[in-house]
């Protein structure tokens, strides 16, 4: 009988270790919150948002600040984090910029600095890619389709 209780709380743990290790690569502080949740919080307090890429392995966290007497212009403040090695990755404070995943493993940066007028061929607005793969800033004229292709 006690052989029996011994291979049933082998069998329970082996259970229990390859239920975890067979579970989601997001890595959670002992809180049970999501790490990036925490640094969010840190960093933003609140108003931020989460924009994760296809397989939730990155989420970038955004937060646009608002004109004040104190800023007088519009911003946005994010970073992008891996899921898997569970840090930053790359973070910016951006003029009244915006931010977005083109694909998987590609996020487009939109940063208007100064007045940008309409109908104009404006040199106020620049454009550039991070690839979370290769962990860099990318020239906006890419040619998306070969990096795909790696």
């Amino acid at each position: 009988m006690k052989i029996l209780y011994k291979i049933q709380a082998a069998s329970g743990i082996s259970l229990l270790l390859l239920y975890y290790s067979c579970g989601s690569n997001i890595k959670i502080n002992g809180d049970g919150e999501h790490s990036y949740k925490t640094i969010a919080e840190e960093k933003f307090k609140s108003g931020y948002n989460f924009i994760f890429n296809s397989d939730s392995s990155f989420v970038i966290c955004e937060k646009q600040i608002n004109p004040d007497p104190l800023h007088p212009q519009k911003s946005m403040n994010f970073f992008i984090y891996n899921n898997h090695t569970d840090n930053i990755i790359y973070e910016e404070s951006v003029p009244d910029g915006s931010i977005a995943w083109m694909n998987d493993h590609l996020v487009k940066i939109v940063n208007k600095s100064g007045v940008v007028s309409r109908g104009k061929n404006d040199t106020n607005i620049k454009v550039q890619l991070f690839d979370v793969k290769q962990n860099k800033i990318l020239p906006f004229n890419t040619d998306i389709q070969e990096l795909d292709k790696n």
